[in-house]
């Protein structure tokens, strides 16, 4: 009742809850009647399934619980044989859908919830494009300066010293020009005082005066030229000292570039460390789902053939299964029957062909000492019934294709072409080496005989016999039971003929 409100059918529980309260009242229970949903018992409601409660997360899992609705609203107006494989679809389709989807006897609906599908997860990926992009670049920002000063070094003018265009050199000029004429005008004064007047004395003495400044300024030059000189050389040092500043300020910058590199290659080596754990955990992960949907698939293999085992051992004994038995095996109700009328034909059919009777309780007939099998393999030749038992309408196809008389224990005799000579075929020699061909090795006549009768082989009129569709040497022995038996051979009772 409870369940049936959760899952919005009210109309349904307030039923069950009538039906509660009636055994209640008709029984002498000690137990409270209630109208809580009776409110709803007037209202027209559609019954939409049983499964209506389940919740579900994809789109599969919805197609299987609207599945197991339409098997509950078919339930309703089935026969019994129909239901029980309706109710036993549904148990697998509830048990594909997992989680905590189960169903209530009480109830007769399913509740719960489906398994949480999980995530689809890719293969991790490195993306080495974005480390790439990120990858440090040098530029020298001194590079330009680096190889000025080292031109300017390395192609330096040669030293040269000329006096005439030295600034100092023309300010000793000027100072001693102008003391040495200086000089020169006392002494000329001083002698032609001294004289009582201007002679060649006082030039005489004048000139010296002047001279000796000239002189003076020639000294000089040797001493402004080792000036000029040292002047050059500091000069030359202090751009040495420039380019060392330089390159020093490169190499730093160059240092800087190295640690920066340093850290993006640590980066990327950390990243893709990572990368490596996640596909190594993606691997892992991949091998584990596997196993398990290996273990699932062994599960339900072993569920289903041990369902089938159980409803075979009925089967062999002659019981008919419950029907919820053969829904978990795969096979009908009608399947099921064949099987067993087959055994019990077998059965009755070796008592009477022991004591070369007719069959079918009809003693006119012989069947000149046959087995059963050997009945059966003409009667399918002579397109009658293959049961067994050689009654009149076999006795009359016998008669209407190989004339009167009692049927011959020989299988081989006329049914291969008509001739004695069971290596003949329709007066054509056997082809050995197409029986060969049948991948089954050396087989005798009769055996190609017997798969000819059981539909398995045909032959060409010249002697050459091949497969027929459907069978091969893999199959063949089964089909040759499922022949023999009168049942059909498909993929649901292939199983019965293999043991």
């Amino acid at each position: 009742m409870q369940q049936a409100a959760a899952s919005g059918d009210y109309k349904l529980a307030a039923q069950l809850e009538q039906q509660r309260n009636e055994k209640i009242a008709g029984e002498g229970m000690n137990y409270t009647t209630t109208n809580k949903y009776s409110q709803y018992l007037d209202e027209p409601k559609t019954y939409t399934g049983s499964s209506t409660g389940i919740g579900v997360h994809t789109t599969d899992q919805q197609s299987i619980k609207d599945q197991m609705n339409a098997n509950s609203i078919a339930w309703a107006t089935a026969d019994e044989a129909t239901r029980a494989q309706l109710a036993a679809q549904n148990q697998m389709l509830g048990a594909q859908l997992g989680g905590s989807v189960a169903f209530d006897s009480e109830t007769g609906y399913w509740s719960g919830e489906a398994e949480k599908p999980k995530t689809e997860t890719s293969a991790p990926t490195f993306d080495y494009s974005y480390y790439q992009d990120s990858k440090p670049t040098y530029e020298s920002s001194y590079s330009a300066q680096i190889d000025e000063l080292l031109n300017q070094i390395l192609n330096r003018d040669s030293f040269s010293y000329n006096a005439q265009e030295d600034p100092l050199y023309q300010q000793y000029a000027s100072t001693y020009e102008r003391e040495g004429q200086r000089a020169m005008n006392d002494t000329l004064a001083a002698a032609a005082a001294s004289a009582g007047g201007m002679n060649s004395y006082a030039i005489s003495a004048a000139q010296q005066a002047q001279n000796y400044y000239g002189a003076q300024l020639g000294d000089k030059v040797p001493e402004l030229y080792q000036l000029a000189y040292q002047m050059y050389l500091d000069d030359i040092d202090r751009q040495v000292q420039d380019f060392g500043l330089v390159q020093q300020m490169d190499d730093t910058q160059y240092g800087r570039y190295r640690d920066t590199m340093g850290d993006w290659r640590d980066d990327r080596d950390f990243a893709y460390g990572a990368y490596r754990d996640d596909v190594g955990d993606y691997q892992w992960q991949l091998g584990f789902d596997y196993g398990t949907g290996r273990d699932t698939i062994a599960d339900s293999r072993y569920d289903s053939e041990t369902a089938y085992d159980r409803a075979l051992s009925f089967l062999n004994a002659g019981v008919m299964p419950e029907s919820s038995v053969l829904a978990a095996a795969g096979i009908s109700p009608s399947e099921a029957e064949r099987v067993i009328a087959s055994l019990q034909l077998e059965s009755a059919a070796g008592g009477s062909s022991s004591g070369g009777g007719g069959g079918g309780g009809d003693t006119d007939y012989t069947n000149g000492g046959m087995s059963k099998e050997e009945i059966m393999a003409i009667q399918r030749e002579l397109g009658v019934t293959a049961d067994g038992l050689w009654g009149p309408k076999t006795q009359a196809a016998y008669e209407a294709k190989y004339g009167d008389g009692t049927p011959t224990s020989d299988p081989l005799a006329g049914l291969l072409g008509g001739g004695d000579d069971p290596e003949e075929e329709g007066g054509a020699e056997l082809n050995w080496d197409s029986i060969n061909d049948l991948g089954l090795g050396p087989r005798s006549a009769s055996f190609v005989l017997e798969l000819k009768q059981a539909g398995g082989v045909v032959e060409d009129g010249n002697g050459n016999v091949s497969w027929a569709p459907g069978w091969n040497a893999l199959n063949y022995k089964e089909r040759l039971k499922a022949a023999q038996s009168g049942l059909p051979y498909t993929s649901v009772t292939a199983g019965l003929f293999k043991y």
